[in-house]
């Protein structure tokens, strides 16, 4: 494909983030999980019809993990709602090479994936969809089959407070590969 315009983010962290406060969870069959303002996981995975959502009221809810699974009829983020959530994959030190992020399986998700230093994996068997954006270096982020990618505008108006741990600067002009 031809390479189009699309407006990317910047983001910075800022202050104290010690990754060792994380835990790890897993949230498997039937079940809602609300988010509220930020997260915290050294490895999450969501699978088996779980719902992992914003909690109502939520404008943005920002989610920090190491390693990330989403499979198995998960869906991940708001419906028509991509702006409300922004999921950051921080990276692994010596753990190139190796998916730190997995999206596959009948999977919808629905907000921001910023992966800007870790390897992600999005598709397989099953159709995988992404409402929003994925923001990661080209050489370290994979579609493969089933995998679709809708862009949506609303995450290019990402409101985060003042004194986050993370801060969405203006969107920038960024060439990127069209899938």
């Amino acid at each position: 494909g031809a390479d189009q315009q699309l407006y990317l983010p910047t983001v910075s962290l800022q202050g104290q983030f010690d990754p060792l406060s994380c835990y790890d969870v897993s949230y498997t069959g039937s079940q809602q999980v609300y988010l509220y303002a930020n997260a915290c996981y050294s490895s999450l995975t969501l699978g088996g019809h779980v719902e992992f959502l914003p909690a109502p009221g939520e404008r943005l809810v920002k989610v920090f993990v190491h390693k990330l699974t989403i499979e198995g009829n998960a869906t991940v983020g708001k419906p028509g709602e991509p702006g409300q959530l922004l999921m950051v994959v921080l990276p692994i030190a010596g753990a190139a090479g190796t998916p730190q992020a997995q999206i596959k399986g009948s999977t919808t998700f629905y907000g921001t994936l910023y992966a800007q230093d870790s390897e992600v994996h999005i598709g397989g068997a099953n159709e995988t969809w992404l409402y929003g954006s994925a923001v990661a270096n080209h050489t370290r982020l994979t579609f493969s089959n089933g995998a679709h990618l809708i862009w949506d505008k609303a995450v290019a108006n990402l409101a985060v407070p003042d004194g986050s741990l993370l801060t969405v600067k203006p969107w920038e002009k960024s060439q990127v590969h069209a899938i």
